[in-house]
């Protein structure tokens, strides 16, 4: 995908000898020295897409780092941003889950938000109305950008069955981002 064909020559003269690569290496052959087949085919022309304008190394810096490289080099991989997105809501980091659908929105790898996402978003927004006091984040913000009113009718629902237990992990909303980030360690 690099273009760097002597080298990916050698590999599949390696691979060509092993029992379980021999066909891909041989059917892989067709790319070696031809841009342009690389650049048609599906998965490769998008690899090559997805490389940061930035030569570096690999995990240099933090891994949200590189993957907000490859999503700059290449915004219309959806893979790419799915796993941005998956890392931002895994590290409980709704603030930045907010950021990176301010950035992306609309691209053509987010034209939009899944579910988790819009829980991230609703959620940040209500506490940076209450706790930073802060209305950049308010609903229309959050309609804007995605969120759905049946997320947000679900989100008053969360809430009002949080304060009816008295803090403890309401029911019926386990698979939520809302429960992973309040009732989860990690």
């Amino acid at each position: 995908m690099r273009g760097t064909y002597e080298v990916a020559d050698r590999y599949l003269s390696f691979l060509e000898k092993s029992l379980h690569y021999r066909r891909w290496a041989r059917e892989h052959r067709r790319f070696l020295y031809d841009d342009e087949a690389v650049e048609a085919d599906p998965l490769l022309g998008n690899g090559r897409r997805d490389f940061p304008v930035l030569e570096g190394f690999s995990m240099f810096e933090s891994p949200i780092s590189e993957l907000l490289r490859v999503v700059d080099a290449n915004p219309s991989d959806p893979r790419a941003t799915q796993y941005a997105l998956a890392y931002l809501l895994l590290s409980k980091d709704a603030e930045s889950v907010c950021r990176f659908v301010d950035t992306y929105y609309g691209s053509p790898s987010l034209r939009s938000v899944p579910v988790l996402v819009q829980e991230a978003i609703l959620f940040f927004s209500e506490y940076s109305r209450n706790v930073r006091t802060s209305d950049s984040l308010g609903p229309e913000w959050c309609r804007s950008h995605g969120v759905t009113p049946q997320t947000e009718q679900r989100f008053a629902a969360f809430q009002q069955a949080t304060l009816a237990s008295g803090g403890a992990a309401p029911k019926g909303y386990q698979g939520t981002y809302w429960h992973y980030l309040l009732y989860k360690q990690i």
